[in-house]
């Protein structure tokens, strides 16, 4: 039984030498109803297997790789609650720039900050229960971000550049930087903030940074501070049985880290769709009300009455960072047009915060395996990767040697009696890759880890490698929101 799994391993290495997209799971054939099944099992949908296998002219290995593809993104690395938007590059004592692209956070390291080359990552918490320093008690801004390797300390210090909300007119300085920690899936904020200092400008907050670390700014609530906000509806997907849709509006902070978290949790996650493109509006702290006015502009579709008007519960869009008003459309079968207007009024100007007038066919809504494509690349770039990963994993394995092999299985968490076999096998590199393949720890799609190790191993060819090969694939991204 040994012998034939080497000779698998040799096989799909040889395969991946001679460029071949194809990577197979078993050398007895897979009945096409067992592949679908297989997948479905393993938690995919229906429709995004059946694409899957379409796709991989059904090689089940390849329809598990495309698949990954679909669910995860190649720099979206989970080592904190809820990351989502991750970027990280090696950098030396050069410095450099690490920058999450289109969202406007960035951190700059400078010359002589660091001792050694260090892999410097910057990432978005969003996690539900994620709440920043003195929650409920003054206004949500900025996002909460992470700097790694956590608790680094630097030589001199750096600049980390977060998008804020606020409406400002000139820079600020009374804005605290806490350190929080990770706590069984929840953030704890020191009671103290840090020394690292802070300036709002009209865009963003520059925070100046001696250790890295998960990162929460505070501003003090001014009787005149204004905060910028973004209203967004989506709605469900129709299904044969459906009666009724909902449509959720979404106010959130005019910023656009929570803009694309918000797409990604809402269309690519969940298979909602976009009603308009969002509108946006500023708030101050006000007593009068806020309300939501909804009405359905087909006399087929109805809301509940208690939906028509909505009270807006203002300090929850002052104090968070997202906020969330449900509605529940009935939908007669006879119908084939949605239409809403959905609105707000400033009540002393009696002009909009904001307007939605949205007309939808009923067929553009349906959950249909021939409209609902959740794989935008093209088939070839899917096998291109594919190819290259088995490339890479055919490079790797001349790069470790035993030794090397045995001591990144412990970096990697994996057990003793695991890594022994490891080291004691004809192959340990290729062993230690199926192994961390098979335990979920790194996958095609998310290789940070192994990069990180690699480099604390000082195995710097094995690591460009790794490095190199993320760099292409870049373009396979498939949720860019």
């Amino acid at each position: 039984m040994e012998t034939s799994d080497e000779e698998r391993k040799q096989g799909v290495a040889e395969n991946a030498n001679q460029g071949s997209a194809v990577v197979k799971d078993s050398v007895t054939p897979v009945h096409r109803d067992e592949e679908l099944r297989d997948l479905l099992d393993e938690g995919f949908t229906r429709v995004d297997a059946a694409l899957a296998l379409k796709l991989s002219s059904r090689q089940l290995g390849l329809a598990r790789q495309i698949l990954q593809l679909k669910y995860r993104h190649i720099d979206s690395v989970p080592s904190s609650p809820g990351y989502y938007l991750h970027s990280e590059e090696i950098l030396t004592s050069l410095g450099g720039l690490v920058n999450l692209e289109d969202t406007g956070a960035q951190i700059h390291m400078p010359s002589g900050a660091l001792s050694e080359d260090r892999i410097i990552s910057l990432g978005i918490v969003d996690a539900p229960d994620a709440e920043g320093p003195l929650a409920g008690r003054t206004p949500r801004l900025s996002p909460i971000i992470r700097c790694e390797p956590d608790g680094l300390e630097l030589n001199k210090p750096c600049i980390l550049r977060i998008p804020h909300c606020a409406l400002v007119r000139n820079d600020r300085t009374d804005i605290d930087v806490y350190y929080g920690q990770t706590q069984n899936d929840r953030i704890g904020w020191n009671n103290v903030p840090s020394d690292a200092n802070a300036t709002m400008k009209s865009s963003h907050l520059e925070v100046v940074l001696k250790k890295l670390g998960l990162i929460g700014l505070h501003a003090a609530d001014h009787p005149d501070m204004r905060k910028r906000l973004r209203v967004i509806p989506f709605i469900s997907r129709m299904t044969d049985d459906t009666e009724t849709l909902t449509v959720s509006v979404w106010f959130y902070n005019d910023e656009d880290t929570e803009h694309k978290i918000l797409m990604h949790n809402e269309v690519s996650r969940s298979g909602r769709i976009l009603l308009h493109h969002p509108e946006s509006f500023t708030l101050k702290r006000m007593k009068k009300s806020m309300y939501l006015n909804v009405r359905s502009t087909n006399l087929h579709c109805s809301l509940p009455k208690e939906e028509r008007r909505i009270e807006i519960n203002q300090d929850a869009l002052w104090l968070q960072g997202r906020y969330r008003i449900d509605l529940h459309l009935r939908i007669p079968d006879m119908t084939d047009e949605v239409g809403l207007d959905i609105s707000s009024l400033y009540w002393w100007k009696r002009t909009d915060h904001f307007h939605f007038r949205i007309n939808k066919k009923v067929k553009e809504l349906r959950a249909e395996s021939d409209s609902l494509d959740p794989f935008p690349v093209e088939t070839s770039q899917h096998k291109d990767m594919v190819e290259s990963f088995c490339k890479l994993r055919l490079d790797l394995s001349r790069c470790i040697t035993a030794d090397t092999a045995e001591h990144l299985s412990r970096t990697m968490g994996l057990n003793k009696e695991t890594t022994s076999e490891i080291k004691h096998s004809r192959e340990p590199a290729i062993l230690l890759l199926d192994t961390l393949i098979d335990s979920s720890l790194i996958s095609m799609t998310h290789l940070s880890p192994l990069e990180k190790a690699l480099v604390e191993n000082s195995n710097k060819a094995a690591a460009n490698l790794v490095q190199e090969f993320r760099k292409t694939n870049r373009t396979s991204y498939l949720w860019n929101t």
